[in-house]
């Protein structure tokens, strides 16, 4: 329940402060404009965002609204509270202090809180049923209806289904636009995949087989010098000279010593000759060479076709591997998503065939209630259905002189359905009997709500 208000550099309203009671709390100044600004005020401090106007006084900085409010018979709010290190008792201090030209700062018991916070606190304890309500929009007679029957909870699921709905549908179409191009370098990493895994490359493979080439053209350099220096060696009869020569040496005691020498000489030349000969290889060769440089171009024809360097087709094949795997994962997500957009559009055209059948209970219930009040045969709700979207509602006012009857009566009926222990009711200009109808409901509900109207 509200308690107080109080109003500082609010609109013409320099500053005011209003004790509220039990029951009916009637604004009864003669200017509708100032009893109007207090309803603006009590909302705007409770987190309402009203639009068409600055709130601030002209000539001020700022315009504060402060309001005082007893909890006691919201016992939901203590574990919001408490979650939230709110400090409180049965009444809480709610503030709200706008700036020019900045977002409004809230405070309750002078904690500053969000302002999404103070609009879960103050939904909970007060009900604007007809303030600030357009009925003359057509866009809003289809929530006039869901707040009347009750069905916002079923809306709200069903609007999260539906955006759930529309961003697979995005998401699809921008899987399905690249399908075909998609499709296209799967073929060409699994014929890349084939070729490179047929080749068996290997990291730097160039880079090593033209090493190899060195090392094997330096080996048949090194060959050509051996054979030259066995070729020499085997056109002299070593033996036979060393025979004619220890004849010759033998001949003198004191050439003994030489003759050792030499024949020592002639043992590790024939030692050299066998080492000469074992390093001549059988095979040839060239055709080793021959074979390494087939390779190269094997491997280079490859890297030439995917354009890629020779040296790096053993990483190219490794993040090809990789990359069709996403592309493959791709085209499964794809699948995913348009059985999964099914499934949600099932859910979608379920809840909305429940609410849609909702609204034709709740709409004749609403029609009903207002023949009751003020005539029959003079309001009608039409429900259009339309085609994957929940179906379009439209009040129709029969007789126009009418017009602040019928409103009223609508707005009395969703006062009637509040459950929050606070309500703004702002009643119209209507017939005798209608004003005289709708005192006397107000009177009856303020037995449990606290009425604060105009």
């Amino acid at each position: 329940m509200i308690l107080n208000l109080s109003v500082k550099n609010f609109l013409i309203v320099e500053s005011v402060y209003i004790d509220f009671t039990d029951g009916v709390s009637a604004l009864n100044n003669k200017k509708a404009a100032e009893k109007s600004l207090i309803l603006d005020a009590i909302l705007l401090c409770f987190g309402y965002n009203l639009n068409g106007y600055d709130y601030i006084q002209q000539g001020k900085n700022s315009c504060t609204l402060t309001s005082e409010v007893d909890t006691s018979k919201v016992p939901s709010l203590k574990q919001i509270f408490e979650d939230n290190g709110i400090e409180h008792d049965d009444t809480i201090i709610i503030k709200r202090y706008q700036k020019i030209d900045k977002k409004a700062s809230f405070f309750i018991n002078d904690q500053q809180v969000t302002h999404h916070m103070i609009k879960e606190i103050t939904s909970k304890l007060l009900e604007n049923c007809t303030f600030g309500i357009d009925f003359s929009n057509p866009t809003n007679h289809a929530d006039i209806l869901d707040r009347y029957g009750k069905l916002e909870i079923y809306k709200q699921e069903i609007n999260k289904l539906y955006n759930q709905w529309q961003d697979g549908i995005l998401k699809l179409e921008s899987l399905t636009l690249s399908e075909k191009s998609i499709q296209e370098e799967i073929e060409y990493l699994e014929s890349a995949i084939n070729d490179l895994s047929q080749a068996g490359v290997r990291p730097n493979e160039e880079k090593v087989l033209l090493e190899e080439i060195k090392e094997l053209q330096k080996t048949i350099s090194n060959q050509k010098l051996i054979k030259s220096a066995l070729k020499h060696l085997s056109q002299v009869d070593l033996n036979e000279s060393f025979a004619q020569v220890s004849k010759i040496l033998g001949q003198e005691e004191s050439l003994t010593s030489s003759l050792n020498h030499l024949e020592q000489s002639l043992i590790n030349l024939d030692a050299c000759k066998k080492i000469l000969q074992n390093k001549v290889y059988e095979s040839s060769l060239e055709h080793q060479i021959f074979e390494i440089e087939e390779r190269l171009f094997e491997i280079r024809t490859l890297a030439r076709k995917h354009q890629v360097d020779v040296n790096c087709l053993h990483l190219f094949f490794q993040e090809s591997l990789l990359k069709l795997q996403k592309l493959r994962k791709y085209t499964q997500e794809k699948n995913e998503q348009s059985s999964y957009n099914n499934e949600l559009f099932i859910k979608y055209q379920k809840q909305a065939s429940f609410l849609n059948q909702k609204r034709q209970k709740t709409a004749k219930d609403l029609e009903q209630y207002v023949g009751q009040i003020a005539s029959n045969e003079i309001f009608k709700i039409n429900i259009e259905a339309i085609p994957k979207k929940l179906d379009n509602v439209q009040f129709v006012l029969l007789d126009l002189d009418m017009k602040n009857d019928i409103v009223a009566s609508i707005k009395l009926a969703l006062t009637e359905k509040a459950n929050q222990p606070t309500i703004l009711f702002k009643q119209e200009q209507t017939s005798k009997n209608i004003e005289n109808f709708i005192k006397k409901q107000l009177s009856v509900l303020s037995i449990n709500h606290q009425i604060i109207c105009i």
